[in-house]
């Protein structure tokens, strides 16, 4: 799910609809569930998205200091290869998805407390009409 669409359906998920409650309240532990899923799938993809940069780190490492097969013609100091190796276009690749993702596990664990906070919202809406009904 891309994250502008996780964002709206979200939005849409937290509303809750004051004439059916009870429905709110059933499906609000639901509704919890289905995103700590996406956050768990999404902090596991991270996870494997981290090796995956560990490694071209690695490999790109091996072509700037002329460890592999193909390296660069000239031999760079170790201010070279930092500086080569932060604009390498791998590299920044990586790093951008692993950027967006960390911002959609941010928002996903934001999401998953107001779901938390959703459930005593409507408890306190239910008590506050029972007690003007006089129940």
């Amino acid at each position: 799910m891309k994250f502008e669409e996780l964002k709206e359906s979200i939005k849409e998920d937290l509303k809750i609809d004051l004439r059916d409650l009870e429905n709110a309240a059933a499906n609000n532990s639901l509704l919890y569930h289905k995103y700590n899923t996406i956050l768990t799938e999404s902090k596991v993809h991270f996870r494997k998205l981290w090796i995956k940069h560990q490694e071209t780190k690695k490999r790109t490492y091996r072509y700037y200091t002329g460890l592999e097969e193909e390296c660069p013609p000239e031999t760079l100091d170790s201010t070279g290869v930092k500086f080569h190796m932060a604009g390498d276009k791998d590299m920044l690749e990586d790093q951008k998805i692993m950027f967006m993702l960390e911002e959609k596990i941010k928002y996903l664990e934001s999401a998953c407390q107001n779901f938390i906070s959703r459930g005593f919202n409507i408890k306190n809406i239910i008590d506050l009409r029972k007690l003007e009904s006089g129940i």
